[in-house]
């Protein structure tokens, strides 16, 4: 029995004099967040019917309702976001007839939008804002016509455009 009792104390020994062992080490995580913009449009073509006599020289609305407009935008260092619009040339019909692009006006709504202007090929500041968030407006399109237009289809792409400069 005493040798019996002298290996359960030795076992019990070990097993308690046994110390755990442990190691540790640090992980860094680093998020970069980058400025982000992002423009968000209800639709992608307007158009324009001569009703009436052109002699008369009418300013035609757009047929469709006005566009509604998202801007999203996380600046970062960066003093203001804008909105921008830009005309890329005159309106063509694609069989040699033009109709200068500053026939076409715009007209728009909304906080931070500026109200009224005339395309050119020329990139204009359609909004500006100073902090990050999301900025919604509306854009509505004008065409002044005139006796001299030759009949026809026109085309115009316009390039809106949201970046901080």
């Amino acid at each position: 029995m005493k040798n019996i009792m002298v290996g359960f104390f030795g076992v019990l020994c070990l097993v308690v004099g046994v110390q755990a062992q442990s190691d540790n080490e640090t992980l860094r995580i680093n998020a970069q967040v980058d400025s982000r913009f992002k423009i968000e449009i209800s639709a992608n073509a307007v158009t324009f019917t001569r009703t009436v006599d052109p002699r008369t020289a009418p300013l035609i609305v757009q047929n469709e309702p006005p566009i509604q407009i998202l801007v999203k935008a996380t600046k970062g260092f960066f003093p203001f976001v804008y909105l921008r619009i830009q005309a890329n040339g005159d309106l063509s019909d694609g069989l040699g007839h033009t109709i200068p692009v500053g026939n076409v006006t715009w007209q728009a709504t909304g906080d931070g939008f500026t109200q009224n202007g005339q395309l050119t090929g020329a990139s204009q500041r359609l909004g500006a804002w100073t902090v990050s968030g999301e900025s919604q407006g509306t854009l509505a399109f004008s065409f002044q016509d005139n006796a001299n237009f030759a009949p026809g289809v026109y085309t115009l792409v316009v390039t809106l455009s949201v970046s901080p400069n």
